[in-house]
């Protein structure tokens, strides 16, 4: 009687296991999306004013990210943008103080596995 009790129980949290196991296995967790930033600020040599930088990082559902970088020096501020766009195929850096664009192609082979996880969901 004794065994019976305690044998019951344990086969039940044994497939419960096991079955938890396989199903975090075979059903991946949905992507979600976010946003982090982090600011850094450092002394300048000879100078009242800090060196201050922002690193903001944004990435969506399917794995496409910006990264955004601004900078700010005593006499000018910076800002830069990169673009991975996985669902356009595009790779994308915008400098505000050249006011240059810079696109090129991101290889399909980079980035298509990121969008099966995502769109099986």
């Amino acid at each position: 009687m004794k065994l019976y009790t305690f044998a019951v129980p344990i086969a039940v949290l044994t497939v419960a296991g096991v079955v938890y196991t396989t199903h975090s296995q075979l059903t991946p967790e949905p992507l979600r999306s976010f946003a982090v930033t982090s600011v850094m600020s450092s002394p300048r040599a000879g100078s009242p004013y800090l060196h201050t930088s922002t690193l903001t990082r944004a990435v969506r559902a399917d794995g496409s990210w910006v990264e955004k970088l601004d900078e700010k020096h005593q006499w000018r501020d910076s800002y830069e943008r990169m673009i991975h766009d996985y669902e356009a195929g595009t790779y994308t850096i915008v400098e505000d103080l050249t006011k240059s664009v810079v696109k090129s192609t991101i290889p399909e082979t980079e980035y298509r596995h990121r969008l099966t996880a995502a769109t099986t969901l």
